[in-house]
């Protein structure tokens, strides 16, 4: 486009609000049929962020920040913003937090230590945080979705063996013979815990943000030691077990 001389530009009545993105797939990317002498638009959930770094380059201070996307089916792609957006970010207290949505618009492709690694081209790239666009909220939308199902799932297993992860107790013979792994489930269990596995589901996924926690009811008897006796062909033995 090229203005002359003779050229006048008015206002329009007309507004767009269409960002005109074209999103490439993590697949795509990750496999290397994208041309990497075009710069792209990429959307993910923020990973692994490493905060701010003031690193030398030809000579002068830049401050980089790197992080990973991740899309909903857990692909992942290594990014690094440096320079003068990285810069703006830091200023307006605007860097990417975990669980953040970014959209990184005219983004290039790199390869760096032999790794692949999304970057911004210069200035001419843009970083958007949690937008008010649509792709932003349906791919928010869908994480929470795949989160609700991930929360099913180990709801699933939970139920179906509760005790199973604390409960593989080492039990240690007192004839010093040997060692072994024994696994309580349901009563035997309940009896040690002092509660039903059904409360200790509810409690893990509905109080505990960290779906990998143990609840209170377990931390209490981790490391505890048990006294009990087994009868072998009419011969009883007296063992210890920890927890």
């Amino acid at each position: 486009m090229e203005f002359m001389s003779q050229t006048s530009i008015t206002d329009s009545n007309f507004h767009c609000d269409n960002m005109f993105l074209e999103l490439k797939d993590f697949d795509n990317i990750k496999n290397g049929s994208h041309d990497t002498s075009f710069l792209i638009d990429v959307i993910g959930e923020v990973l692994d962020f490493g905060g701010l770094d003031i690193v030398q380059c030809a000579r002068k201070e830049v401050t980089k920040m790197e992080f990973t996307l991740r899309d909903i089916n857990d692909n992942r792609l290594q990014c690094c913003i440096a320079g003068k957006i990285a810069e703006i970010m830091t200023q307006e207290n605007k860097q990417p937090n975990n669980g953040d949505i970014c959209l990184i618009r005219y983004a290039k492709l790199g390869n760096y230590k032999g790794e692949l690694q999304v970057s911004n081209a210069f200035d001419s790239s843009l970083v958007l945080l949690n937008s008010d666009i649509k792709e932003a909220q349906a791919l928010k939308n869908m994480q929470a979705k795949h989160d609700k199902v991930l929360i099913q799932e180990k709801r699933q297993k939970w139920s179906q063996f509760p005790f199973k992860t604390i409960q593989e107790m080492k039990r240690t013979d007192k004839d010093q013979t040997g060692e072994t792994k024994i696994t309580l489930l349901n009563s035997v269990a309940k009896s040690i815990v002092k509660t039903s596995a059904a409360k200790v589901v509810n409690v893990l996924l509905d109080e505990v943000q960290d779906q990998e926690m143990f609840p209170p009811e377990i931390v209490e008897i981790i490391g505890t030691t048990y006294g009990f006796g087994i009868s072998v062909d009419g011969v009883e033995k007296f063992s210890t077990m920890k927890v």
